[in-house]
């Protein structure tokens, strides 16, 4: 297996894409595209969390949360090979809900947007829903024709894969080979506060598959909770899921778990109930990251915490018939270890049956003035990248931590579950930070229980500072944030 290892590079994200061209071979296009890259949109407001699938004729689909319209969020544009815009789509790209007139009432909008191929120079779009209230967060999808129309088969505002009652919400999608998706999911639908994975199979017709049940297959419904699933087409028109899973937490703490789901829209039988156990060693493992080995298996690889103090990476292969290849170490081979934490390993197929793993390591010291053993912490920010970063810099305080990527997901967890400590980033789609705030305070209020409130904003004026605090924010945090800097102020809030 060949490893790659990652830096501590931010890239800001911006709707524009550039073409990499190997020196070896350059291609015509390269010197068509605009040196600083293509812009997408330049429509009014924001427009961010691009997602990009390939045509099949070397341009591009790019996809994106927008902010332009309160009820229409996620739109898509065709960058072609020679660094054009088809102008065949709408300028400023196609608006992937099609009916603004049945979405007057919607309760919000959509987000965490994904894109697969079809085959066929379009795409599969999904995303988090937030339409009706009483289903709280639902995935939806919809597919665009490669001439930029979206298709007449399809429901007009998308395709409702799931419309569970609880939050359905953190999902990956991979093609099923003959134009549809196979998506899975973190699902809250069996009680507040529950987490379990959940898939389902969505057909080029705009269908849902028949042969699975009407609201997702019931991947992994395991104690515990079943989280941040990744996926992997299993060549065959199924795919492999593998997910951070909290079933045994108070004997090895996380563990990485992997399932099958098959072309028949069914979890493999083959493979043991509510999944396989790929790392159960003692310490936690999770936040995987999942490859083909082209052999209808998968390589799998986690941030793996099981010397204390530290996180490296470890990777395993599951076979297709669902056991782990006896060639490898039990409990998975370690393929770094260089850093203090590392984190996000992310896998391709080495086209030879095994992968090539990139990943982000932190060298930064490990030791926290405060101990945070039995605090719950929430951490809110629409963007994973800036969740995942501060939960990186947790991860040896004893906390237990849980992510929101929305002010109405958070409320959600303050509601059930009151945390001890927030830290909420401000510019958020839909209501931000400072509705939050108010929010919070509505919710504790009388309740006996103070939450800790922290503002981590790019906004980084004096102004901001004063009006986070004015808002309720016991402190203010800009952005980019330094781990002491944040310890030193959990510290002041926690302690004091």
């Amino acid at each position: 297996m060949r490893t790659v290892s990652g830096s501590n590079i931010s890239i800001p994200l911006l709707i524009a894409v550039v073409a990499l061209c190997g020196w070896t071979a350059p291609r015509t296009a390269w010197a068509e595209w605009p040196a600083f890259g293509r812009a997408i949109s330049t429509a009014p407001n924001a427009q961010e969390h691009p997602v990009v699938a390939s045509d099949g004729a070397g341009g591009a689909i790019v996809v994106w949360q927008d902010l332009r319209n309160p009820k229409i969020n996620v739109f898509a544009q065709h960058v072609v090979a020679s660094g054009e815009l088809d102008p065949r789509w709408p300028v400023d790209g196609r608006a992937l809900l099609g009916d603004p007139a049945a979405l007057a009432t919607a309760a919000g909008g959509q987000t965490a947007p994904a894109v697969v191929p079809d085959g066929a120079g379009g795409a599969i779009v999904a995303w988090q829903d937030n339409r009706d209230p009483l289903t709280a967060i639902d995935i939806y999808s919809q597919h665009v024709l490669a001439s930029g129309v979206l298709d007449p088969k399809w429901p007009a505002n998308g395709l409702a894969v799931t419309t569970a009652r609880g939050l359905q919400q953190t999902f990956t999608m991979v093609s099923d080979g003959l134009g549809g998706a196979i998506l899975a999911w973190q699902d809250g639908r069996s009680a507040p506060g529950a987490s379990h994975i959940f898939a389902q199979h969505v057909l080029h017709d705009g269908f849902l598959d028949t042969r699975s049940p009407a609201d997702g297959i019931p991947v992994c419904i395991a104690r515990g909770a079943q989280e941040f699933p990744v996926a992997v087409a299993d060549g065959i028109g199924g795919a492999i899921l593998a997910w951070q899973d909290t079933r045994d937490s108070t004997v090895t703490g996380f563990d990485v778990y992997a399932h099958h789901v098959t072309s028949e829209g069914v979890a493999d039988p083959a493979w043991p109930v509510n999944g396989r156990a790929v790392c159960t060693v003692t310490g936690d493992q999770g936040r995987a990251g999942i490859t083909s080995d082209g052999l209808h298996g998968a390589l799998i690889a986690w941030s793996d915490a099981r010397i204390v103090g530290t996180a490296h990476i470890f990777a395993h292969h599951v076979l297709a018939s669902g056991s782990l290849d006896p060639v490898w170490p039990i409990g998975g081979r370690g393929i770094a270890g260089t850093n203090v934490l590392e984190s996000r390993p992310i896998a391709v197929p080495d086209g030879v049956g095994g992968a090539i793993v990139c990943w982000q390591g932190f060298t930064v010291r490990l030791n926290l003035a405060v101990d945070l053993e039995g605090t719950h912490v929430l951490i809110v920010d629409d963007e994973r990248d800036a969740r995942e970063l501060l939960r990186a810099m947790l991860a040896s305080t004893g906390a237990r931590i849980t992510e929101a990527d929305s002010a109405r997901d958070a409320l959600r967890i303050i509601a059930r579950d009151r945390p001890d400590i927030v830290l909420a980033d401000i510019a958020m789609p839909g209501q931000d930070g400072y509705a939050l705030m108010r929010a919070m305070k509505e919710l504790s209020d009388g309740d006996g229980h103070r939450i800790r409130a922290i503002a981590v904003s790019a906004y980084a004026r004096l102004e901001d500072k004063q009006l986070a605090e004015r808002a309720g924010f016991n402190e203010h945090l800009a952005k980019p944030i330094h781990r002491e800097e944040l310890f030193d102020t959990i510290e002041r809030v926690w302690v004091h």
